[in-house]
C-alpha cells in the first residue's frame, strides 16, 4: 500500500503519526546501523583484518520528510 502512497509516507501526510514521533523512529533507526557497523569495524580490528578488509556501506536518500512534493 505504500507504494501507492505520496513519497511512501502518507501517514506523515495524514496525521497517522506525529512528526517528533516520526523522526524519534527515524533517528533510532539510525542509531541501529551506526551500532552494527561500528561492532562489524570493531570485530575486523579485534581479529587483525581492519588492513585487509574493504568496507563499504551504501544507501538510498533515506526516509521522506515530504519536502520533495
Amino acid at each position: 500500500m505504500q507504494r501507492e502512497s505520496r513519497h511512501g509516507v502518507d501517514y506523515m501526510y495524514y496525521g497517522k503519526i506525529s512528526f517528533a514521533e516520526f523522526y524519534r523512529n527515524y533517528c533510532e533507526t539510525l542509531l541501529g546501523v551506526d551500532q552494527r557497523v561500528g561492532a562489524l569495524l570493531d570485530y575486523l580490528d579485534k581479529n587483525g583484518l581492519a588492513e585487509e578488509t574493504l568496507v563499504i556501506y551504501m544507501g538510498d536518500n533515506g526516509f521522506s520528510f515530504g519536502e520533495p512534493g
